[in-house]
């Protein structure tokens, strides 16, 4: 049985695996990036999905899913998103990235079940996104990264 969200086929990792989805977008003044994929059968060990360099991750266990942030200098916190995510069902992760603020917020589908806004990258230094990286156990899909000025939809949704 194929899993996937649309289509016939989905990207599946397992164990150590871990995949690049190379970006590079060039810096530039109030740039915004948007990155919008479908996640599911995370394991209950922990998988991740890293904004690369320097700005993020999502961190998904169990039933949960973690946002790692950080104080703009390197070190890192740890904000849990409201709700409870079942790791069998397809979910879809939007993340929105403002250069110019180096904040970000990602929503999980649609906002129905969980959002967080206005987080702060792990390093301000960071003025682009070179890529997404996969690792652990999970099943991706329809993974979409985009910039303006055409591109971006609204950014007030996240």
């Amino acid at each position: 049985v194929a899993r996937a969200f649309s289509g016939s086929k989905s990207l599946k990792l397992g164990g150590g695996d871990a995949v690049d989805k190379l970006v590079y977008v060039a810096p530039a003044p109030a740039q915004f990036f948007e990155a919008e994929l479908y996640l599911q059968d995370w394991a209950t060990t922990t998988s991740r999905l890293k904004l690369e360099p320097g700005i993020s991750e999502l961190v998904f266990s169990a039933q949960k899913i973690s946002a790692v942030h950080g104080d703009g200098a390197g070190g890192t916190a740890v904000t849990v998103l409201p709700g409870t995510y079942s790791p069998t069902q397809w979910h879809k992760i939007g993340i929105a990235m403002d250069y110019a603020a180096r904040r970000w917020s990602v929503v999980v589908d649609g906002g129905a079940l969980g959002r967080l806004q206005d987080l702060r990258f792990k390093n301000d230094a960071t003025d682009n996104l070179l890529g997404i990286r996969f690792e652990g156990d999970q099943y991706a899909d329809d993974v979409k990264t985009s910039s303006p000025p055409s591109m971006v939809k609204d950014w007030t949704r996240y």
